[in-house]
C-alpha cells in the first residue's frame, strides 16, 4: 500500500507572510494565494516518496474538485485519494483515525502515513506521524527531510 499524506491547506500551502507579501505587491484583497515554495516542497515529497494525499482541511467541504481546481489553477496538479469524515466537535486527528479505520486493512495499526498541519489537535499515538507547520509560514523545505523519513520509515517500528 502506497504512503499517505493528510494535507491540510491554510498554514501549510498558503501562508499569513507570502499573503501579505502579495498585498504589498497589490494583489486585490479575496483568496489567500498559494506559496510557490510550500507548493514545490509538497510536489518534491510527493515525487520522492510516491505518497497518495487525503484532504483533512477544511477546505474538503468545498468538495475535492474545486480544491483540486483552485490547486491547478496556481500551477499545481494533484489528485486527491479522498478526504477524512467531519466528525462535529472533533479534533482533527480523530477524523484522520476514523479514515485510517475505514479505508486501510488494519487500520489501526497502520503506519505509513504523514499528517502536515499548522494545527496541533492531532491524538497522542499520531505523534510520531505527525509534521507541524506554522501559520506564518507554511510548508517550508526544513520540513521536507522530516516528512519523507516519516513515509519511507520501516512500517513495521513501534510507533
Amino acid at each position: 500500500m502506497k504512503p499517505i499524506i493528510f494535507l491540510d491547506i491554510d498554514g501549510v500551502l498558503n501562508n499569513r507572510q507570502y499573503t501579505m507579501l502579495k498585498l504589498s505587491q497589490g494583489q486585490p484583497k479575496g483568496r489567500m494565494p498559494f506559496d510557490p515554495e510550500s507548493l514545490t516542497v509538497l510536489k518534491e515529497i510527493l515525487e520522492e516518496t510516491g505518497a497518495e494525499v487525503v484532504l483533512s482541511s477544511t477546505w474538503r467541504y468545498m468538495g475535492l474538485e474545486k480544491v483540486q481546481n483552485r490547486l491547478a489553477e496556481a500551477g499545481f496538479d494533484i489528485v486527491f485519494k479522498s478526504e477524512t469524515p467531519f466528525i462535529s466537535k472533533a479534533p482533527r486527528g480523530w477524523e484522520i483515525r476514523e479514515w485510517l479505520v475505514k479505508n486501510i486493512e488494519n487500520g489501526w495499526d497502520f503506519k505509513n502515513y504523514l499528517i502536515i498541519d499548522d494545527d496541533g489537535d492531532m491524538m497522542l499515538g499520531q505523534a510520531d506521524n505527525f509534521v507541524n507547520t506554522n501559520f506564518d509560514t507554511g510548508l517550508r523545505q526544513e520540513h521536507k527531510a522530516r516528512c519523507i523519513e516519516i513515509l519511507k520509515r520501516d512500517t513495521d517500528d513501534e510507533i
